[in-house]
């Protein structure tokens, strides 16, 4: 139904927005969901950002929150859910949700400890950091992933070295492509060619980054076509250098 409200300076009648329609759900981009923490006992902090890009305020919805290993078209576990306030119109409202490392399921390798080796001698450093996947459901819709990996200690004008999952154990077809990498950066990935599709059920993929000379942040990701489904998927990795001379495996 269509109300109608009275135009005193022209005499016709103007239409207007039913009150009686349902408010709009917030939105959430695969860029506002971010995480802390989640190993060697420091709780695993996650960070949502809802928008409202509409001219009324929002319904107040449930996020469910899922979890899976670091990498693309893996099995998900349920993690956590979070109460979205209603959001102003044009407005954003950040939330978080603290949990402890135990919440996360032990059946699958979420925790990566940063390995760095100098003259082939290994040794753990002290980055440890929650390595994974989170889906992010709003009133049941179709869910809003992020896939990254938040690195640190990267060397420059040095092969450096990263490794995610895919597949779920079902025979597939999986394409990789660079997406994104910065100016001067040298992307590469091992034991496949880019750009042309490969049958995987489950594999872990290393990754190959050379940083520019004298880089000291930057940003990578890798898209993940899967054959079945035609889904694309972006692997993410945000990568800051190492002041010292070392090579990081995640």
């Amino acid at each position: 139904m269509t109300l109608v409200s009275l135009d005193r300076r022209s005499s016709l009648f103007t239409p207007f927005p039913s009150w009686t329609s349902a408010p709009p759900d917030p939105v959430i981009r695969r860029e506002g969901i971010r995480w802390t923490g989640g190993a060697n006992g420091v709780p695993l902090r996650i960070a949502l950002a809802f928008e409202n890009p509409s001219d009324r305020p929002s319904a107040e919805a449930i996020a469910r929150v899922d979890v899976a290993p670091f990498g693309a078209f893996l099995d998900w576990s349920p993690l956590t859910r979070v109460t979205v306030p209603s959001v102003p119109p044009g407005k954003r409202r950040v939330l978080t949700a603290t949990l402890a490392g135990d919440a996360l399921p032990r059946s699958s390798p979420f925790q990566a400890r940063s390995m760095a080796f100098r003259l082939r001698r290994m040794s753990q450093t002290s980055g440890v950091h929650f390595v994974g996947n989170l889906n992010v459901y709003v009133n049941r819709e179709a869910p809003v992933e992020r896939h990254v990996q938040q690195a640190v200690g990267l060397r420059p004008d040095v092969d450096n070295f990263a490794m995610f999952c895919i597949g779920d154990g079902r025979p597939d077809e999986y394409t990789f492509s660079i997406g994104s990498a910065e100016p001067g950066w040298d992307v590469g990935i091992l034991g496949v060619a880019w750009d042309a599709p490969v049958g995987i059920s489950s594999s872990v993929i290393p990754l190959r980054i050379r940083p520019a000379p004298r880089a000291e942040s930057g940003g990578v990701s890798v898209l993940i076509r899967r054959g079945s489904t035609r889904q694309v998927v972006p692997v993410e990795f945000e990568l800051d250098v190492a002041a010292r001379s070392k090579c990081f495996f995640f």
